[in-house]
């Protein structure tokens, strides 16, 4: 899932050929809506997507109309209900929803080069499984994968991840509101695990460009768009942390994308009117309601946007 374009090979291929062809057909399109054009237009599609509860930005929709940038499973929902609305759809809803299946996941089953190789004497890797977290769908993507022996030592782990970021769409007062993060933090919970000194991405252990090392956390620089975070920043699993257990009854491994307040920009569209700044009450109505609301916050004041967790299976 590379930012270049696809060119219609491969399990990519197969889902831009068949959303491509659901869009100029205007699959699912109600009567009287862009009439003038029998497939899709863009204002049109987005303002369909939005109600069905995951409008992606007009930079994003162009991108797969492009063939780049797989959708995040929040818009994939979105658009299956937009191109298939009624239940005799389900034969082409099941073939497009395969299709986006077999392109997301492929990245899960391909052999990733890691940053930092595993030393050659360590046995092999404990067997790790996801815990449920918080994710601020179509905002942030962030997710773990399974902890890897390092060669720091015996019990230290490699933390891979992938992270990306884009524009969340929620409807207000009639229009939408469009969120977008112009700063955000990565951090790792040293609760029952350790972070090795100096062993942070974007530290001069484990360095990034798209990340510079602070006290206790890691700074996201891009990439961005507008100055606002965009796209890929992790889009291969590399590793995050090094890191070790502390605390064997502890909480599991968990790293989170955490970001002030102030830093979510918001800016609000109606149909055919492009998207445009908010004043400050707006500004900070909308925030309480759709950002801060029901929101854990870190121990800066910082709303966690996303949290990934990985614990040890019990040992048979």
């Amino acid at each position: 899932m590379s930012n270049s374009v696809n060119s219609g090979e491969g399990p990519e291929g197969r889902f831009y050929d068949l959303f491509r062809l659901h869009y100029d057909a205007g699959s699912g399109k109600p009567e009287g809506v862009g009439s003038l054009y029998t497939g899709w237009t863009q204002d049109t599609f987005l303002n369909a997507m939005a109600k069905a509860g995951g409008a992606p930005s007009d930079e994003t929709l162009t991108n797969w109309l492009k063939r780049r940038n797989i959708p995040l499973p929040a818009t994939r929902d979105a658009f299956l209900k937009v191109f298939f609305p009624k239940p005799g759809d389900i034969a082409a809803r099941n073939a497009l929803n395969e299709a986006w299946e077999a392109a997301w996941y492929k990245r899960r089953v391909e052999p990733r080069k890691r940053s930092e190789p595993a030393a050659a004497s360590t046995p092999p890797p404990a067997e790790w499984r996801p815990v449920p977290g918080p994710q601020f769908e179509g905002l942030v993507e962030f997710d773990l994968e399974d902890p890897v022996p390092s060669n720091e030592g015996p019990g230290w782990h490699l933390l891979p991840a992938i992270l990306r970021f884009g524009e969340a769409s929620r409807p207000w007062n009639g229009g939408m509101v469009r969120l977008s993060l112009l700063k955000a933090y990565l951090s790792v919970l040293e609760t029952s695990f350790q972070v090795a000194a100096g062993r942070l991405i974007g530290g001069g252990a484990l360095p990034h460009d798209n990340f510079k090392r602070e006290t206790g956390y890691s700074e996201i620089l891009g990439p961005k768009t507008d100055g606002r975070l965009r796209d890929w920043v992790l889009e291969d699993p590399q590793p995050i942390a090094v890191v070790r257990p502390v605390n064997d009854s502890g909480p599991p491994l968990a790293a989170q994308v955490a970001a002030w307040p102030v830093e979510v920009d918001v800016a609000v569209s109606r149909e055919g009117v492009a998207s445009s700044s908010v004043d400050e009450a707006t500004r900070q109505a909308v925030l309480k309601a759709l950002v801060l609301q029901d929101r854990e916050q870190d121990g800066l004041g910082r709303v966690v946007l996303a949290r990934r967790q990985m614990e040890r299976k019990p040992v048979p």
